[in-house]
């Protein structure tokens, strides 16, 4: 005796089945023309019920083999940034360039910037792994817990109470992190509150940031002041603040103002022994605000980044290169090169200088912490149908 199926119920198997033929790979589906010859018979009767029977099993069957299954993103904890951050400078005190470390202070302060850092490492990593990922329901995963972290720093005032000059730098680079990290995932967060709320925690850190940087009114301008601008700027990138990206356009003109005939920067080469690495340091901020302010940028602009690219790159060369004759001290080896790509850009036509560039970049990592991870994002986002929004929403003043 055959069984039937009133007609209310046909819907409901349909799906399943439905549901079933999608979960199934590729080498499977091959068959999808036979099932749905089969399912088109199915009006009632033995054939309905085995089609059923079979797409279940068979969604239960790819639901638990590790083979079929989804990979789902585990979410972990957030954990809380302590309110004292206790950040303090790790060079010698005796040391007026700033560039020789003092052992006990980098044993101390281990510890103490890893509980800082750590959350924000977090953010920056998922929001590179949302970046990466095509499976839809992984990117939604993702989502919902960098939603999840963001809150937590926004709910326990994170970073917004520096007490030291450390404490503040932190900050900056923390609120640079941050904002691109936002900035990369930002088109999965639905609307509403909790994310008003993550967009004005936002805006309190780089108003922490700004105000620090003016305050001390600074007579010696550094890589320091350029963290600071793109701090502020990539912020007001995130939340779409135009007066915020302005700003950081300043700091750009300046910055780029302080670079001399021979591509140099005048305060950078007073760190002795890690003048090049400093040099990197305030030029990945400096090419990281060209990129994501999409400011158009002079022929005398463009040939200022041009020098200090060169200046740069050439001085990983085995004499040390410019930086190290005009500093007068052997250079400390960097052990990440991975800025140089945000500054092969500007390298134009040296095709000698790229082919170094590029050498030195072969083994880099590719990602920088502080400018919220694959700096891929940087390079691409002036091209992109959000920079192109940002400039043509948030143009540049006409003089």
């Amino acid at each position: 005796m055959s069984a039937t199926f009133p007609k209310k119920n046909r819907a409901w198997h349909i799906l399943t089945g439905g549901y079933a033929l999608m979960r199934m790979p590729s080498w499977i589906r091959r068959f999808k023309l036979y099932f749905t010859e089969a399912f088109m018979r199915c009006t009632s009767g033995q054939t309905l019920m085995r089609w059923t029977v079979f797409s279940i099993a068979a969604s239960v069957a790819l639901a638990i083999h590790p083979a079929f299954a989804r990979q789902g993103f585990a979410c972990e904890t957030p954990r809380v940034v302590p309110l004292e951050m206790g950040v303090k400078g790790r060079y010698l005190a005796s040391d007026k360039s700033h560039s020789r470390f003092d052992p006990e202070m980098v044993s101390s302060q281990e510890e103490v910037r890893r509980r800082v850092t750590y959350p924000v490492s977090k953010i920056v990593s998922m929001a590179d792994a949302y970046r990466a990922t095509s499976d839809p329901l992984r990117k939604a995963d993702i989502s919902r817990c960098l939603l999840a972290h963001f809150l937590s720093l926004q709910q326990t005032n994170a970073l917004l109470q520096p007490k030291s000059d450390s404490d503040h730098h932190f900050a900056t680079w923390m609120t640079a992190a941050l904002s691109i990290a936002f900035m990369k995932a930002d088109d999965s967060f639905p609307g509403g509150s909790e994310v008003d709320r993550i967009k004005a925690y936002l805006v309190k850190m780089s108003n922490l940031v700004r105000q620090f940087y003016v305050s001390r009114n600074m007579n010696r301008v550094n890589n320091l002041q350029y963290w600071g601008g793109l701090s502020v700027g990539a912020a007001g990138l995130a939340v779409g603040d135009c007066t915020m990206i302005a700003y950081a356009r300043t700091v750009l003109k300046n910055g780029l103002g302080d670079i001399d005939v021979d591509g140099l920067l005048p305060e950078e080469l007073r760190r002795g022994e890690r003048a090049r690495h400093y040099h990197l340091f305030a030029a990945e901020a400096l090419a990281s605000l060209a990129e994501l302010t999409a400011m158009p940028l002079s022929t005398g602009e463009r040939q200022a980044m041009a020098r200090l690219s060169w200046a740069i790159v050439t001085s990983h060369k085995g004499d040390g290169g410019l930086i190290q004759r005009r500093s007068g001290v052997s250079q400390a080896q960097d052990k990440d090169m991975t800025g140089l790509l945000l500054l092969k850009p500007f390298l134009g036509a040296d095709r000698k200088a790229a082919s170094l560039a590029d050498a030195l970049v072969s083994k880099a990592r590719g990602s920088i912490f502080f400018l919220g991870g694959d700096v891929r994002y940087i390079l691409e986002y002036r091209s992109s149908a959000e920079g192109k929004r940002v400039h043509r929403n948030c143009p540049m003043p006409t003089s």
